[in-house]
Parts: C-alpha cells; structure tokens; sequence
C-alpha cells in the first residue's frame, strides 16, 4: 500500500523564508567584500606620486537609497604647481585615456581602474560560487 506523504505548509514557508533571508545577507555580504577588495586592488596597483590618488580610491558599499556598490577613483586636485591649460584636469580620466600617460608614469598601472574592472570581474563568480557551496552545506 503506498501512503501519500503531507508537508506542513507552515513549517515549509518557514524553511523558505530563512534561506530567502539567508541568500539576501550572502548576497549583501559578497557584494561589500567584492567592493572592498577591490579598492584594496586597486590601491595596489594605482601609480603613487604624492599619494593622492590612492586616497582617493573609496569604496562606496549598496545602500537602502543607492543599492550599487562601487569602487571609485576621485580625482585629485590639480593644484600642484604645473601650469596647465585647463583648469579642471582630471588626471585619473588622463591615465586612462591618454597614450602619452605611460610616458610620464613610472610607477604602478596607469589604467589601474580598468585592471580593477577585470580583476572583480573574474573573482566574482568564483566568490559567489563558494557562498552558494556555503548555503547548500547549511539547508
């Protein structure tokens, strides 16, 4: 004789809404440590003159009113004693848009946002890979 097996709908939506809120805070919590690695990487490899252009490199994590996260290079003030034509250079737009910048950069990567770009773009899955592996061990 084959019995027919009941499910308890309330305990169900209950499992399910735990892994639900399970998957948001993985999720969260992938997304700002994928931001923050990324400005860490991004400092290492950002050409260091004065340093300015390090500090810089902030790490803006999803919110409530703004749920993107970004990694953003500022642009520093161009006060520093050169005499030039435009008044607001943007010398990390320059880096990276210029081809005589690998001439006058001697130190790190002068398209240091785009490496970034690429880096977070491979890591990505692996890390949401492993988080997923984290939550099927859990349920």
């Amino acid at each position: 004789m084959v019995t027919k097996s009941t499910v308890d709908p309330t305990n169900a939506l209950k499992k399910l809404n735990r892994v639900n809120k399970q998957i948001i805070k993985l999720g969260k919590i992938t997304a700002d440590m994928l931001v923050e690695s990324g400005k860490q990487y991004a400092r290492t490899i950002v050409p260091v003159y004065t340093g300015k252009t390090y500090r810089l490199i902030k790490a803006f994590k999803a919110t409530r009113s703004n749920p993107q996260a970004t990694v953003v290079a500022e642009n520093p003030t161009a006060h520093d004693g050169h005499h030039r034509r435009m008044a607001n250079f943007n010398l990390v737009r320059w880096m990276h848009t210029s081809g005589k910048a690998f001439r006058h950069i001697h130190s790190g990567d002068p398209h240091f946002m785009y490496t970034t770009r690429q880096y977070l773009n491979n890591i990505k899955i692996r890390v949401a890979k492993g988080n997923w592996q984290k939550l099927n061990v859990k349920i």
